[in-house]
């Protein structure tokens, strides 16, 4: 029944573009990062803002890296925003051969907020037909929206596909981590007083002086070191 072409046929991907930058996240919206490891593949992480009022996900922030370690990976994201919770795939609990050690404590000892178990819908489920049905969900009814800077995910998007009826899971690196963020979005969290929402050359709350150096013309933040 599901047939061939693309995922998201027949919607306007554009439509789902808004311009918002991470210093304009508003203060009341839950935060969470969702990543998916990269195993054989490139490491993708982004950034969510839950509006809980009107239960619309905004996707704020994008990070794909290819060819890069753990340590590598959670700089990134802290640059961005430490103090926000993380959502990580199920294979994140798997031991890795070498050291015996599950891949997510590797990420736990650079100092970010692992969730305590992988991302499941509320009924334990990790389906993901189910995970990219709510998606498609959330397109189709305006509860989800990109940020205009966020190129690479829009190219994910527009070639994601179905061969045979299944998910071709080529170049979905984004779009992974983006169905472990909506397994886990009950996960997401408002931002405490004094938790550090974004980077700025330095950890700070928003409502500190603005960055004086240079700008990303894209995001409104500091370019961010790539790997």
């Amino acid at each position: 029944m599901l047939g061939e072409g693309g995922v998201f046929a027949g919607i306007d991907l554009d439509g789902l573009l808004v311009p918002i930058t991470l210093a304009q996240i508003p203060r009341h919206w839950a935060l969470l990062w969702a990543i998916d490891f990269g195993i054989n593949h490139p490491f993708a992480a982004v950034l969510l803002g839950h509006d809980r009022d009107t239960d619309c996900v905004t996707v704020l922030h994008e990070i794909r890296m290819r060819n890069a370690l753990p340590l590598q990976h959670a700089d990134a994201m802290k640059r961005i925003a430490p103090d926000v919770r993380v959502a990580y795939p199920r294979d994140g609990d798997s031991r890795e051969k070498a050291s015996g050690v599950p891949l997510v404590r590797s990420y736990r000892d650079q100092g970010l907020r692992m969730l305590p178990e992988h991302a499941q819908f509320s009924d334990g489920s990790i389906s993901t037909e189910t995970g990219v049905m709510q998606i498609i969900e959330r397109m189709t009814s305006d509860r989800l929206k990109i940020a205009s800077h966020c190129h690479q995910i829009m190219e994910e998007a527009r070639s994601y596909h179905r061969r045979d009826g299944l998910i071709v899971k080529l170049g979905d690196d984004l779009l992974s981590a983006l169905r472990v963020g909506i397994m886990a979005l009950r996960k997401a969290e408002t931002a405490a007083a004094g938790d550090s929402i974004y980077y700025d050359g330095f950890a700070r709350r928003r409502d500190q002086p603005t960055h004086r150096g240079p700008i990303d013309p894209w995001t409104g933040r500091p370019p961010v070191p790539r790997y």
